[in-house]
């Protein structure tokens, strides 16, 4: 079912459903010069996760340039790690570290970059019923510390509100300039069109652009896709994939092994 909503065509100014194009009436509309974004389906299989506990997932890129995937399943908090290998398949390489277990009902989000600018790749993690993005530092002995002064370390708050509150969230560097931007994936119930039922939810991927200073500026909505229930648990990862220079996106649902591509076909 998943894979047959995902195969609708993800446009720049608004989606395109069964010949039917659904706009969105909060301003501004899709961020200029960051897609469009094109459905490529699945490039490969990772375990399902726990749906009652949720999962995090994020993407990097290796030394030789393979592709690695990071999936953590919260019910015992290791952070596995996936290289994809020349046939295509992604095979466990190793497990990184174990984060503290979260409670169920919050879930959380994750990404990796060099937080502190020290050569080492962080971790970041967002509890969703608060929007709070939280560093595990990198100590660089396997180890990442999430406690500072006996609380966590908060480097971002992303908008919770209870119509549109963040369920996925990744940070990448979108314009090039070595900070930290943030996207995250806020599911909502669509306004009606011809075509598309009130019921179905959209999911919204928006882009936060990080000054440097740690301002964040929401810069609009960069792709969008619909879901066949509120409640479906799924994660997102930012990578530049191919080395061309954009921001790809991959997918990946708790009930599903697929991990599924959207490419940036933007004209650089």
């Amino acid at each position: 079912m998943i894979k047959k909503i995902l195969a609708s065509a993800i446009v720049a100014g608004g989606l395109l459903l069964g010949g039917c194009t659904f706009f969105y009436v909060e301003p501004p509309h899709f961020a200029p010069g960051y897609g469009p974004y094109e459905n490529k389906g699945t490039i490969g299989m990772l375990p399902k996760a726990d749906k009652e506990d949720g999962f995090e997932f994020s993407a990097g890129i290796a030394e030789d340039g393979a592709l690695q995937l990071y999936l953590t399943n919260a019910y015992d908090g290791k952070v596995n790690v996936y290289e994809e290998t020349s046939n295509g398949a992604f095979n466990l390489e190793s497990v990184l570290t174990t984060f503290p277990l979260q409670h169920g009902h919050e879930g959380v989000a994750a990404a990796r970059w060099d937080w502190d600018k020290d050569g080492q790749i962080d971790f970041l993690r967002m509890t969703t019923n608060n929007g709070n993005v939280v560093l595990y530092r990198n100590l660089g002995d396997g180890t990442y510390q999430g406690i500072y002064n006996g609380h966590p370390l908060v480097v971002a708050n992303l908008p919770s509100q209870p119509w549109d509150s963040p369920v996925a969230m990744d940070v990448a560097d979108w314009t090039y300039r070595g900070v930290a931007d943030f996207i995250f994936v806020a599911v909502r119930q669509p306004v009606c069109c011809k075509g598309i039922e009130p019921s179905e939810p959209i999911a919204n991927v928006k882009l936060y652009k990080n000054d440097g200073n740690g301002k964040l500026t929401y810069s609009g909505i960069i792709a969008s896709f619909p879901l066949p229930d509120i409640n479906t648990k799924f994660e997102i990862a930012a990578v530049d994939r191919d080395g061309d220079r954009d921001i790809d996106l991959l997918v990946k649902f708790a009930d599903q092994e697929d991990v599924i591509l959207l490419e940036n076909v933007s004209i650089p």
